[in-house]
């Protein structure tokens, strides 16, 4: 028999793992103390998609120790697919808030990392929207840059006749609109995928770069891009990537204590040998 006390601490053991699994939400005007307005000067937007609260929380902790201030902004998230809105409606989204976050904390050049979706949101606003007049890098972890077949395969009707459905078939007219003209050159874009990611197979996620010396495509061995965001390794090629679109200096090895009382690499800072 279970008394009332033993349910009660059941059900906020459930709703706490429950909450770590939910999408992260936005976090925008927050008070700030004076070190971390110190930070706000390596600003960096976290589009997190429908990628947990758990792993969002880890990136932000990493990207802070590292000295970063991170904004993760809800654009492209749970309630966007929700509504089915397109691809240019979210960008405007995007737009509105970086430009108000940019107004309120007076914010110089900045970074975007975009999971999934709305790593076609950021590339649109960077393009599209006049993002590169601030931004310094865009980094994208599994997005369908050419556009996806998980987006035709198996859904009802409804949901495919959805105008953000059809943006990202495979070669959309909206993907065909998005890839003419190059690339803003002063930003450097970065398309961090995976061969084993089933959701969007090989090559979705790879970036033409047309002779552009600001594009890459980086390969993980990761599955899935919420896996990409909280490896460590992979942090490793974030913050680096982050770095040379910020003009930042290379990080430098945070050392801790191992078992044997000599100095190691922490696995958390980024750096690997």
């Amino acid at each position: 028999m279970d008394f009332p006390f033993f349910k009660a601490r059941r059900l906020r053991k459930n709703m706490d793992r429950l909450r770590g699994t939910l999408p992260a939400e936005p976090s925008l005007e927050l008070p700030l103390s004076g070190e971390d307005l110190a930070r706000c000067q390596r600003p960096v937007f976290l589009l997190p998609g429908a990628c947990s609260r758990r792993a969002c929380l880890l990136f932000e902790r990493r990207l802070g120790r590292d000295g970063f201030f991170v904004w993760t902004l809800g654009v492209g998230g749970l309630s966007d697919r929700l509504r089915r809105r397109g691809i240019e409606e979210m960008a405007e989204d995007l737009r509105a808030q970086i430009d108000r976050l940019r107004a309120h904390y007076r914010l110089g050049a900045f970074a975007l990392v975009a999971i999934g979706l709305p790593g076609l949101i950021a590339r649109y606003y960077v393009k599209r929207l006049g993002g590169e007049q601030r931004c310094g890098a865009l980094v994208t972890l599994g997005t369908p840059h050419h556009g996806s077949p998980h987006f035709t395969s198996g859904l009802p009707l409804g949901r495919l006749l959805s105008r953000q459905a059809r943006q990202l078939m495979p070669m959309s007219a909206f993907i065909r609109r998005l890839k003419m003209g190059p690339f803003p050159p002063q930003v450097r874009f970065v398309s961090i995928y995976s061969r084993a990611d089933r959701r969007h197979p090989f090559p979705c996620c790879i970036l033409e770069t047309d002779g552009q010396d600001n594009l890459f495509n980086l390969e993980v061995s990761a599955a899935t891009p919420q896996e990409m965001l909280v490896r460590g390794d992979i942090y490793a090629l974030l913050r680096r990537e982050i770095g040379l679109g910020l003009g930042l200096p290379p990080l430098r090895a945070r050392l801790v204590q191992n078992q044997e009382g000599a100095d190691d690499i922490d696995p958390d800072s980024g750096v690997t040998l």
